[in-house]
């Protein structure tokens, strides 16, 4: 069952209004280099595999101000590791991420809430 667009950006608002906004860290070069580009769900759970004591976090990358992708990522027990590469010139950045508690399967891969401006 698919979860309507308007609950989810509903609740992505809510979240960027009360600050539960993280930051995620991009993995080095060198680790970023063994996964795929657009493939963050499968590295993710390849990582973990690997990994036991790390655990995969679903949420949404903000890709722009309106726009929110959904993304996976590694919790580290430290940091939100992002180990997925960016493609060529996505730059290095700090991006921000909300957690998503609903299933992958429940959920589109991208939102664009166009009727919306984050506060600064």
């Amino acid at each position: 069952m698919k979860i309507a667009n308007s609950v989810l950006l509903k609740k992505i608002r809510h979240a960027i209004d009360n600050g539960n906004v993280r930051k995620i860290v991009l993995a080095s070069d060198d680790i970023c280099s063994h996964y795929r580009e657009r493939e963050c769900h499968d590295n993710v759970a390849d990582w973990i595999a690997s990994h036991p004591n790390h655990h995969a976090v679903l949420g949404w990358l903000i890709t722009a101000q309106c726009v929110f992708a959904l993304h996976s990522v590694v919790d580290t027990g430290t940091e939100l590791l992002d180990i997925t590469p960016r493609p060529e010139g996505g730059g290095r950045e700090l991006k921000s991420f909300i957690v998503e508690d609903f299933p992958h399967d429940h959920l589109p891969p991208q939102l664009i809430d166009s009727g919306y401006v984050e506060q600064p």
